[in-house]
């Protein structure tokens, strides 16, 4: 049965870097798509494509508990687009 929770690894470990590429884990805070939301997106950075939505809840505190475990919040850079909280790595 599913809990409507996204699939993501239980650890860092379990994915290799070398067959996954670099995953980041960018948390929107209600971006046009998602007006009423917080976003969570995966991107890996060894591909093209735009990260699609990985998680939404209501609360940056929701939406943060359903990240994977293990992971290093990086912050945001001055230079990101202002819906964007935070990178986890």
């Amino acid at each position: 049965m599913s809990s409507g929770a996204p699939n993501f690894p239980r650890s860092p470990g379990q994915h290799s870097w070398r067959k996954t590429g670099v995953l980041l884990y960018v948390i929107y805070d209600h971006p046009r798509d998602y007006p009423k939301e917080f976003v969570v997106r995966r991107w890996n950075l060894d591909q093209p494509d735009r990260g699609e939505p990985m998680a939404r809840a209501a609360t940056l505190d929701d939406v943060r508990a359903l990240l994977p475990p293990g992971l290093y919040n990086l912050g945001r850079h001055e230079d990101d687009d202002p819906v964007i909280v935070e990178v986890w790595v």
